[in-house]
């Protein structure tokens, strides 16, 4: 199990690599990053019209010709991509909901940080497709984009749960059973068997 929640992680996480490494075309690896922690520029240069830079080195891309959102495929990936990402992450929280102390403080700590990232991200991508659906667009797009924005509440949903549960999972972390005494440990464990066994 910890191997698959590592995995879901890391994809989460290269994920927001891949974003950074995309829309922050022509600059190296350390600026990419440091754009994943700038929703906000995605959300700024994605909107209507001819943005600031459209075209230029950095550029994030711009609405082109009849306003059609040439990110739009990107966007899409990404939503889709995290929301299946999140469910799968979710069913391996899940299975270790009975038994927590598998986990350990830092995949709880990363689970957060990753997933609360991942909501600040459902802000801009929000915003964007808001941008977009003012804009003249095939009715191909719009149902895209219509179709996206129910994507976007179903992961906003996953990745909420997500936090909730890891909140759960962290007060039962080896690291927690550890620090506890025998007679706490004992006294939790008769206190869950079962009286029929």
């Amino acid at each position: 199990m910890g191997a698959s929640l590592e995995g879901s992680l890391e994809r989460h996480e290269k994920v927001g690599r891949t974003l950074g490494g995309t829309l922050k075309l022509g600059y190296g690896q350390d600026k990419a990053e440091k754009s994943i922690s700038r929703p906000d520029l995605l959300a700024a240069n994605c909107g209507s019209g001819a943005p600031r830079g459209c075209g230029e080195e950095g550029s994030l891309g711009c609405v082109t010709g009849r306003g059609e959102p040439s990110w739009l495929p990107v966007i899409a990936s990404l939503i889709d991509g995290g929301l299946r990402d999140g469910r799968e992450h979710y069913a391996t929280l899940l299975e270790a909901r009975p038994k927590a102390y598998v986990l350990d403080d830092a995949t709880i700590k990363r689970t957060k940080r990753v997933n609360g990232e991942g909501l600040e991200w459902c802000g801009v991508y929000d915003e964007q497709l808001r941008r977009w659906r003012r804009q003249r667009l095939t009715d191909a797009q719009r149902r895209e984009i219509d179709r996206l924005k129910g994507a976007l509440r179903e992961l906003r949903l996953v990745l909420a749960q997500i936090l909730a549960l890891a909140d759960e999972l962290g007060r039962g972390t080896i690291e927690r059973q550890l620090a506890k005494s025998d007679l706490e440990v004992g006294l939790e464990y008769l206190l869950r068997a079962d009286p029929q066994a």
